[in-house]
């Protein structure tokens, strides 16, 4: 009976040394394969590594040279156009997004450019930028460092746009002193202390400018402007001047006021002084005028809060002297025109 349980307990025990000799080759061989595992995915990193290096090296020694000194964002716009509400894009551009829809149509293929170098930029950005620079009248330089681009580029955006009976009258367009010496500095120096060109226009009863000339120095009269344009010459050779009593006027002088009020109160650029040349200046004064004829087609209002012919404070309207000292309306002297420079310009501002 001994004998048979020792027998037992000696089997049992050979059983359970086989177990724990399975379980640890089970063990061994699991380790062995992580082993393995871990080594081929070290080998597969350095692979790889190795490949991207060997790409990388392709890649510097084939230098891709660019036409740009800066990179450039294109993020801007895009930013604009899908952020942006109604109220809020009107307050920045002085329009609403379907009058700018409708002036894109427009003027799409004027602004596309055929290009077979980097992106170009797109005809909503480049329309966005010129509104801002007119309605705001900021400095090329700070519009550049807001959109991404360069100066020179924001400088050629501007300068790509394109012009436009009735009350007649004229305002001050503030520039800087052309060069030209001392003859510049009289011929372009006005009464109220400043360097300008002076915009001449007619406005119909809805507020639109329906001709304009602009470009002749600050010194020169109103009728000597006037009579020096192309449409005085029209007029008299059709014989079509007639007698205005003073009432007409005075009613003429509001509605001349009211749209020049409007005009440089959505494009503010044409209250600040413009750092072009007075041919450049004439341009974006004409454009203005294109667009402020838009917005009122387009029944796109003006904020009250622009328009220079309230009061800000009272929300009343300005009385007339008052107004057209903050138009900067044309009331000056008659006097010669004396400089070459000034003589060109009146010719090519008829």
């Amino acid at each position: 009976m001994v004998a048979v349980k020792e027998r037992i307990a000696l089997i049992r025990a050979i059983s359970r040394g086989s177990e724990r000799r399975r379980m640890f080759s089970e063990s061994a061989q699991m380790l062995i394969a992580l082993r393995r595992r871990r080594i081929a995915l070290l080998l597969s990193l350095a692979g790889i590594l190795l490949l991207s290096r060997k790409q990388n090296l392709a890649t510097e020694m084939v230098h891709v040279r660019s036409c740009r000194r800066l990179l450039r964002s294109n993020g801007w716009w895009e930013m604009v156009w899908t952020t942006y509400t109604d109220e809020r894009f009107k307050k920045t551009f002085r329009i609403s997004k379907n009058t700018f829809s409708f002036i894109l149509n427009r003027i799409r293929n004027d602004l596309e450019r055929q290009t077979v170098n980097e992106d170009p930029i797109s005809p909503e950005c480049r329309l966005g930028i010129c509104l801002y620079r007119l309605g705001r009248g900021d400095y090329y330089y700070t519009i550049a460092e807001m959109a991404g681009l360069g100066v020179s580029t924001v400088h050629e955006i501007v300068t790509q746009f394109p012009f436009c009976w009735a009350a007649i009258d004229g305002c001050h367009i503030p520039i800087k002193c052309p060069p030209g010496g001392a003859a510049s500095c009289k011929e372009y120096h006005n009464f109220k202390n400043f360097y300008s060109v002076v915009l001449m226009a007619m406005v119909d009863s809805k507020y639109r400018f329906i001709w304009g000339s602009c470009g002749f120095p600050s010194n020169s009269h109103d009728a000597i402007i006037f009579q020096a344009t192309e449409l005085w010459e029209k007029l008299n050779e059709h014989d079509f001047i007639p007698d205005i009593a003073h009432k007409v006027k005075s009613r003429a002088r509001m509605v001349t006021e009211g749209a020049y009020g409007q005009l440089k109160g959505r494009w503010r650029v044409l209250l600040r002084k413009n750092e072009s040349e007075p041919c450049q200046a004439k341009t974006t004064t004409l454009a203005c005028m294109v667009l402020h004829n838009i917005c009122i087609e387009k029944g796109d209002t003006i904020c009250s809060k622009l328009d220079i012919t309230s009061d800000p404070l009272t929300n009343a309207k300005r009385d007339s002297r008052t107004l057209r000292d903050a138009l900067e309306m044309t009331c000056c002297r008659k006097l010669p025109d004396s400089n070459s420079q000034a003589t060109q310009l009146n010719s090519g501002a008829r």
